[in-house]
């Protein structure tokens, strides 16, 4: 069985406890039908299947007629009920969206969509070209800019089409370009009327924005093609003196020209240019960011919100200081809670590594299983009807971009020994502990709102900047040991929220997990540094 893994705090297990007492008819477990593997021929990467949203999206080469596309391989889920050959062709067309019918028992109907998108690589390269040509691939346009005389452009090469396409008339052999130009793209039996636009740019380097870190710093410019010894100068805005990056250190691409540097300090405005050939680009102010801790990562610092002081539900732990002005850590106790005192998150005070630690085992509280767990973010409140569940808020403001998570965790799991579909299959196997982080750019925390079925989506979605997560199935032995998380980095957004969450039971989403698997954790921080992992 393919196994897949959404969020969600304990919170859900307690309420869909509580639930099934208060009434009867408790419905049929989802079962959602999947796609799980999906191949065509002339496929350029592997396809990317969003269970959340049910979708198939075909990354497809260049040369590829999406019109009469190959089937090679679709795989569903061991759970579909209905015979998926019967929608199936030999060939697809990829110039429309497609559609899938997968049904489940009992009686659950899922529609997925596959369709396909296609990237052609184009590029224009001249002599004294400033930056790279701009296309529009859909009014099927090209501009590029030159630092010297429209009357006498030499284009050094040019793809507007697919690979294998031609151009009539070729246009390294049009040199006055003080005027538009109008070529044909010849592709198999396709032809299409493209025009080229070349301006005069008065500059020869110009210095772009710089992607600043906390202790380094990526910098760009584009110089004009032919210029030799192209590189950067920097400094703090306050010094007198500029260090200029070595040659061997600055990739040139075309007219993209690019450094990385690093020993920069945190918070701290610094100034650069680029130079080429006795030429200067604009100096460009950059801001380096602040290399921040979350609060209260050290886990040394509880809340007891008790009847006497009461702000929450009375009776719930806290791993804050207090949760009036200093509330950034929640756990799944506040559903654990609802009936009696429960607390499967519990500050640790004996076995730690330094003050206090964070205590979390996987429990049967009112007949059914609840994994604990710490999370980043805020409990927003317990849905029962008409269908059981909870919202959460993941994350908390953080702008600031760590290379690393590091801390100490102690796991000792459990079999697992209460089970539900889709991990029927996961009886008696290890349980899981997992740790990971997730920097997202969204202009507000990502609500889990289970009763929707909105959970936090995979780390392949497009709202991650970037990502790391340890899963741990052996255990510690008993002891703590240290971890370090990579953070794996999509691309060079800046965050807006982070989550850290640690779980004692990977799937206690599912009511899937061994009662009684025990997760320690204690003493976490981030690590800032040159070396960014990238995707």
């Amino acid at each position: 069985m393919i196994r897949t893994y959404k969020i969600i705090i304990a919170t859900l297990s307690i309420v869909m406890a509580l639930s099934s007492c208060l009434k009867n008819d408790v419905p049929y477990p989802r079962s959602l039908g999947k796609i799980v593997d999906f191949k065509v021929e002339g496929q350029s990467a592997p396809a990317l299947i969003d269970t959340l949203e049910r979708r198939v999206i075909v990354p497809m080469s260049e040369i590829a007629d999406l019109s009469k596309v190959k089937l090679l391989v679709m795989e569903v889920s061991e759970n579909v009920t209905n015979d998926i050959t019967a929608q199936l062709t030999e060939y697809i067309d990829f110039t429309k969206e497609n559609t899938f019918l997968l049904q489940t028992y009992p009686g659950q109907s899922y529609t997925w969509t596959v369709s396909a998108t296609q990237h052609i690589e184009r590029y224009i390269v001249a002599e004294y070209q400033i930056g790279e040509a701009i296309f529009d691939a859909e009014y099927r346009s090209a501009v590029f800019y030159v630092s010297e005389g429209l009357d006498d452009v030499h284009i050094l090469d040019i793809k507007l089409g697919p690979e294998g396409s031609t151009i009539t008339p070729d246009p390294r052999e049009i040199r006055d370009f003080t005027s538009m130009h109008h070529v044909e793209v010849s592709y198999r039996d396709v032809i299409e009327k493209w025009t080229i636009n070349a301006y005069m740019k008065d500059i020869q380097v110009e210095t772009l924005p710089a992607d600043a870190w906390s202790n380094h710093a990526y910098l760009n410019a584009v110089c004009a093609q032919g210029l030799n010894n192209p590189t950067f100068m920097y400094k703090q805005v306050d010094a007198q003196e500029w260090t200029t990056v070595p040659v061997d250190d600055v990739v040139l691409e075309r007219s993209n020209l690019s450094a990385h540097i690093a020993g920069l300090l945190p918070a701290t405005q610094y100034v650069y240019k680029a130079v080429a050939d006795g030429a200067e680009g604009e100096e460009v102010i950059f801001e380096t960011e602040h290399a921040r801790q979350m609060p209260n990562m050290s886990f040394d610092d509880w809340y007891l919100d008790t009847p006497e002081n009461k702000v929450a539900d009375g009776k719930s732990w806290f791993p804050n200081v207090d949760i009036i002005d200093n509330y950034w850590w929640d756990s799944g106790n506040q559903g654990a809670n609802m009936i009696g005192t429960a607390n499967p998150t519990s500050p640790e005070d004996e076995f730690v590594i330094s003050g206090r630690a964070v205590r979390m085992q996987t429990s049967s509280i009112v007949g059914q299983m609840a994994g604990g767990n710490i999370y980043s973010g805020q409990f927003v409140e317990t849905v029962l009807f008409p269908k059981a569940g909870a919202k959460v808020d993941f994350g908390r403001p953080f702008t600031d971009r760590p290379t690393r998570l590091r801390g100490y965790y102690s796991y000792i799991p459990q079999s697992i020994n209460s089970v539900r579909e889709p991990y029927t299959d996961l009886e008696g196997e290890n349980d899981k502990g997992r740790i990971f982080v997730v920097l997202y750019d969204t202009d507000e925390p990502f609500r889990v709102d289970t009763p929707a079925g909105i959970f936090l989506p995979p780390f392949s979605d497009d709202m991650y900047v970037g990502y790391g997560e340890l899963v741990d199935d052996v255990g510690t032995g008993g002891e703590y040991k240290e971890f370090v998380i990579d953070i794996v980095y999509k691309n060079t957004r800046k965050p807006k929220y982070c989550a850290v969450v640690a779980v004692a039971s990977m799937y206690a989403d599912y009511f899937t997990g061994g009662i009684g698997s025990l997760m320690y954790v204690d003493e976490f921080s981030f690590e800032y540094d040159e070396n960014v992992v990238w995707e």
